[in-house]
């Protein structure tokens, strides 16, 4: 009898256990799916109108609050974990989609200097850069990262919005990035990218720094292209002035020429000499903007490869490509 009661007992138990488990199981199929339903809210009808408008909005007129690089990476590490905490909040809200978190990470003094350097050329103010404290979050579909775009939109205040996905850049890289107001007044940088796409960043960005050396030296050396300029113009202009004048020993005569004693035949060999060395540079340089453009190539088939190989597998996947430009 006793035996029967407690064969009862586990039996019992044992139903118990199993109802507790398909009912957790329902409980997390209906919580995964009202968290779907809760991140359509935040996505747009047509996701290339949505960057457009934001796009629209422009830098709003920001500016960090202070203008040196290295109080401003001070600064970005003691915003550090407030920007966390909104790219926590903003991965768990689109936990079911499996969003993965990179970084965020502050850039270092040598690197923010370099950069500042780079901008300056080009009218950049340290204070314009709002990198300084950035991360990266990365997406599967291009669906969800619009709908993340629409909710840092909601549920901060965001700016700068640039839309590569839809407007890739000229090498063909596709991401979307955007600026981050935090309650500390900092501003940092948010970018939303494709897995499929991330997983060639590494191999793309080698090249990437390769051809942002060659630039730089390609501009180093296209400055020379003027100075050839003078030196020929100048020679011609010496030996016009040694003509003029019927200069029978130019080596041994000293002559007032634009305003200074010269002994045009050694001020010749020297126009010469500089005239010779610019020229080898600019062969130099032909070289190199040859080289640059075969990298620039690579690097834009890299990234088209990528692009085109995800549109596919949205294709298989899906059955059809939901994104609403056609490149």
């Amino acid at each position: 009898m006793k035996h029967n009661y407690l064969m009862t007992r586990i039996f019992l138990a044992l139903i118990s256990f199993v109802c507790l488990l398909a009912s957790s199981g329902e409980l997390y199929a209906i919580t995964k799916q009202y968290r779907k339903k809760l991140s359509c809210r935040y996505a747009a009808a047509d996701p290339k109108e949505l960057a457009k408008e934001l796009i629209d909005l422009g830098d709003q007129g920001w500016s960090q609050n202070r203008g040196n690089p290295k109080v401003l990476v001070a600064k970005a590490a003691e915003s550090f974990p407030e920007f966390k905490s909104k790219l926590d909040k903003a991965v768990y809200f689109f936990k079911a989609e499996r969003p993965s978190l990179y970084g965020p990470n502050t850039k270092s003094i040598d690197s923010s200097l370099s950069k500042t350097s780079r901008k300056g050329v080009k009218g950049k103010k340290p204070r314009q850069i709002f990198d300084y404290l950035r991360a990266t979050i990365i997406v599967d579909q291009v669906e969800t990262l619009y709908s993340m775009l629409g909710y840092f939109a909601t549920e901060y205040h965001i700016a700068k919005v640039k839309d590569y996905i839809h407007d890739p850049k000229g090498n063909g890289y596709r991401a979307v990035h955007f600026s981050l107001k935090l309650d500390s007044g900092h501003i940092a940088e948010v970018q939303l990218h494709l897995r499929p796409l991330w997983e060639i960043k590494s191999k793309a960005d080698e090249i990437y720094r390769q051809v942002r050396e060659l630039e730089l030296q390609s501009k180093l050396l296209e400055e020379n292209v003027n100075d050839l300029a003078y030196y020929k113009q100048e020679l011609k202009e010496l030996d016009d002035f040694v003509k003029q004048k019927e200069m029978v020993n130019a080596s041994k005569s000293k002559a007032s020429y634009k305003g200074r004693h010269v002994r045009p035949k050694a001020y010749r060999k020297l126009l010469l000499k500089r005239i010779a060395n610019l020229e080898k540079q600019m062969r130099a340089k032909a070289q190199l903007d040859a080289n640059l453009a075969q990298l620039q190539k690579e690097h834009k088939e890299i990234w088209d490869q990528a692009w085109s190989s995800y549109k596919v597998f949205t294709e298989e996947v899906t059955g059809g490509f939901k994104e609403n430009s056609q490149d």
